[in-house]
């Protein structure tokens, strides 16, 4: 075989398996009587349900995720694009199965109607823009088994006034409660090393902030916007000796003092 033709080859090789994997099985629809309220999903190989999002947007009031449908299990909800309850405002709160691992991007985004939501221990993840601009959210529980928090994940959640994040927490994505005025008590978790750009950026409510040890580094995103830019009531800030390095303007447009201890 010449070199060119096995060039072609697995060019062609390369189509076919990239073409697999951006395929997906057609929606189906589940109606579901008991909730009065139809779920779209899809079935992986293993016929476990997937992308599963509520198409009944105008739902009001409570919603039990299922976790299972027909038989098969629930595993994930959609995210990315036409979320799983993207901008269902009528929704007032959640539950979620333990088949379930992970809260995607954008899953509830601008559901404005949610008040409270308690994160349950089987998910570990929570994904960028998961919960942005769920204005009307006022408490938040979340997983003693969470691991990450993604960028912007509760950006605009001006209701919430109280934030305890896990010691179970290592990341936390850049502008992740951003624009959350309505903060006044903040809890970080001990196992964090760093505190990225926009975390806290208009957290205008905030007026102390204590940052755990272990936190080597206070970050400014890639746009120069500091980790708690224009939190202008914030009065004092305890910054532990392990923290080596503060990027130019994390405490931009805020602040009069800051402490060592």
């Amino acid at each position: 075989m010449t070199k060119v033709k096995y060039i072609i080859m697995l060019s062609f090789v390369s189509i076919l398996l990239l073409v697999a994997t951006i395929v997906h099985a057609a929606e189906q629809t589940y109606t579901d009587t008991k909730q009065n309220m139809e779920w779209g999903y899809e079935l992986d190989s293993s016929s476990n349900v997937i992308n599963l999002r509520c198409k009944t947007t105008g739902k009001t009031g409570k919603v039990d995720i299922p976790n299972e449908i027909e038989g098969k299990t629930v595993i994930s909800l959609k995210d990315g694009y036409n979320t799983a309850f993207q901008n269902c405002t009528g929704i007032t709160e959640v539950t979620i199965p333990n088949t379930i691992t992970q809260i995607g991007s954008y899953t509830f985004s601008g559901c404005t109607g949610l008040r409270s939501f308690t994160i349950p221990d089987n998910i570990t993840v929570i994904g960028n823009n998961a919960f942005e601009n769920c204005s009307g959210l006022a408490s938040i529980t979340f997983s003693k088994t969470l691991t990450s928090i993604g960028n912007s994940a509760f950006s605009n959640c001006s209701g919430l006034t109280s934030v305890t994040i896990p010691d179970s927490v290592t990341s936390i994505g850049e502008a992740a409660f951003s624009d959350c005025s309505g903060i006044k008590e903040l809890t970080l978790s001990k196992h964090l090393s760093k505190i990225s750009g926009r975390t806290f950026e208009n957290c205008t409510g905030l007026t102390s902030v204590k940052i755990p040890d272990g936190v080597t580094t206070l970050e400014t995103s890639f746009t120069y916007y500091g980790a708690f830019k224009d939190c202008k009531s914030l009065q004092k800030i305890l910054i532990p000796n392990t923290v080596v390095s503060i990027d130019e303007n994390v405490f931009s447009r805020m602040f009069k003092s800051y402490h060592l201890w």
